[in-house]
């Protein structure tokens, strides 16, 4: 998988914007990279467009495997530079500072809204182009896609024992051993906490818990 020039980036962002792959899970790229070097990668990697408009950064995400979702975030909560032992580029934001446009939507999780209608809501705010989410909806017009590590950071306060629900839809063992390291995890859904996961032996105690005082 190929990497973009920082230079390249920053001009075509600001001239209409610019496609990629969000590398957002690298280490399984890489596993799978590791075990099938012929492994079509970018059916796990989601496809992004990235817009400079005046001072904001705008994310767009086409996909079915995950939410689409189109954000923005001003230029002073993020932080373009160059992997120097990759060579790729990678994109820190802050959580807390993003503005949605067009609100995550989970087509594995969700289904009050089709297809045609959030590709409308998409289309209509000018980011992406009917003919753009035809293309890089497709795995097979994505290859030539350069890799960008996008990576949203969280406040010190933030608990690390907390996951999105996208994260657990698409490899729930990580989730699971989120849990075995931390006992019990927290599930996001549109940025808010929804579920919880515990560890077996955790759930029990905290049944007995719950019984004892209500007694």
């Amino acid at each position: 998988m190929k990497s973009i020039n920082i230079n390249t980036f920053d001009q075509k962002a600001r001239s209409g914007g610019v496609w990629a792959l969000d590398d957002a899970n690298e280490a399984d790229r890489l596993v799978m990279q590791a075990l099938d070097p012929g492994a079509r990668v970018e059916q796990v990697l989601v496809p992004t467009k990235y817009i400079k408009d005046g001072e904001y950064l705008v994310i767009v995400q086409v996909t079915r495997e995950k939410s689409v979702l189109i954000r923005r975030y001003h230029k002073r909560y993020v932080e373009v530079f160059t992997d120097r032992r990759t060579g790729q580029i990678k994109i820190h934001v802050e959580r807390e500072k993003m503005e949605p446009i067009v609100e995550d939507y989970d087509f594995v999780d969700e289904r009050y809204k089709t297809e045609e209608e959030i590709i409308e809501d998409m289309v209509a705010t000018g980011y992406i182009t009917r003919e753009e989410w035809n293309r890089y909806i497709n795995p097979e017009n994505c290859k030539d896609l350069p890799l960008i590590k996008f990576d949203v950071l969280w406040e010190d306060n933030i608990p690390e024992n907390i996951i999105s629900i996208s994260e657990v839809n698409q490899n729930f063992s990580k989730a699971a051993k989120l849990v075995d390291e931390e006992k019990e995890i927290v599930i996001m859904k549109h940025n808010k906490p929804r579920y919880v996961i515990l560890e077996y032996d955790k759930y029990i105690e905290y049944m007995k818990q719950l019984t004892e005082s209500r007694k």
